[in-house]
């Protein structure tokens, strides 16, 4: 009896034996290590291929948290009723489920932390066809740590930093030149993701206000900067932040103190610690000449144009060339300016403020 029952408890542990080899001992369909890869942003989504079922393993170089996105990247001639929609559940080497199967097809915000190893994303894709010929595999991995991530400007690829109690993550980045930066701030690895963040120079002083971002409207946002170290503070992010930052526009010889004698054309720089008022004059000679003002800095975003402050001035004080029109209040304006300078002779001023990060560019053409 003994030996009969022996016979059966070794049976099924072979079986079991057998399931699990099966199940997790399957070769991957696809291996990241995130120590060399940590990230890997739309449009640089390595080729897999696409499967019902398939099986990416991730080597998790230290204790932190890994997002994933994937979705049907398919060029349809026919596009489907449904298109296909993936999930994943994660499990360890052992196949334990760390994590229960979740949507990622449009990405996820929960913090999913994974210890230092090889965890495996078991993907199912629902309502599969046999026409998905291609898949976009997208991941952000950050290390369990609040330290200040630096950015490397213009990269392919944005850097990702875990968020600390209060919902926030920093980064730095070094200002090459003065420029209009890019700034691209959001949750890691989801679709229209929605935040905030403001920028600090090496002093600690905060230079910009509270930037929004919305990713259905405006996803992406400017900022003039004078060069320099900065720390951006992202915050109102959920799980993973990620930054991505690039020069937009150059500029040379911007004036960031007001200073005598100046004359246009000039470029005047502005943020929230240097932002007193600015003058320059130009000499009009009644031609059909145009006094222009260009303005660009976080003011602009969506349909919304970069505002400021604009007065101009004869020699006796008197302000003129205003647009009425064009006036929201008390000589407040947004975006490009143009003055027709028919019949103006003389030396005028020109009077500008804002407490933007921008750069207001003033010449007559």
């Amino acid at each position: 009896m003994k030996k009969f029952s022996l016979f059966w408890v070794g049976l099924t542990l072979g079986i079991l034996l057998l399931f699990s080899s099966c199940t997790y001992g399957k070769t991957p369909d696809y291996t990241v290590d995130l120590a060399q890869t940590p990230v890997v942003a739309d449009g640089n989504s390595p080729a897999v291929q696409a499967k019902e079922n398939m099986r990416v393993d991730f080597i998790v170089p230290e204790p932190g948290y890994l997002k994933l996105l994937c979705y049907d990247y398919t060029e349809y001639e026919e596009w489907p009723e449904l298109l296909p929609e993936a999930y994943a559940t994660f499990v360890d080497e052992k196949g334990k489920e760390l994590y229960p199967e979740t949507g990622v097809f449009g990405g996820y915000v929960e913090k999913y932390y994974f210890e230092a190893g090889k965890i495996t994303a078991e993907i199912r894709f629902d309502m599969y066809n046999d026409k998905m010929d291609s898949l976009a595999l997208i991941w952000a991995f950050a290390p369990d740590s609040t330290a200040t991530v630096p950015v490397e400007l213009d990269s392919e690829n944005p850097a990702v930093a875990v968020t600390d109690s209060k919902g926030q993550a920093k980064f730095s980045f070094t200002a090459t030149q003065d420029a209009l930066y890019r700034f691209v701030c959001a949750e890691a690895c989801i679709f229209e993701s929605n935040c905030d963040f403001y920028i600090e120079n090496a002093n600690g002083e905060r230079v910009s206000g509270n930037i929004n971002v919305l990713g259905t409207e405006w996803a992406v946002r400017h900022a003039f900067l004078p060069k320099g170290d900065y720390t951006v503070t992202v915050f109102n992010i959920d799980a993973v932040a990620s930054c991505s930052i690039g020069i937009e526009k150059s500029y040379e010889n911007v004036i960031w103190e007001n200073e005598e004698n100046l004359t246009l054309p000039v470029s005047f720089g502005f943020n929230s610690i240097n932002c007193t008022e600015r003058t320059a004059t130009f000499v009009s000679d009644g031609s059909a000449k145009k006094l222009i003002i260009r303005p660009d800095g976080a003011g602009n975003y969506y349909d919304y144009q970069q505002g400021y402050t604009l007065k101009i001035t004869d020699s006796n004080g008197n302000i003129v060339l205003y647009n009425e029109e064009e006036m929201l209040s008390d000589y407040y304006y947004e975006g490009e300016q143009r003055f027709d300078l028919t019949g103006y002779n003389g030396e005028f001023t020109v009077s500008v403020v804002c407490n933007d990060c921008c750069v207001i560019d003033m010449r007559v053409e």
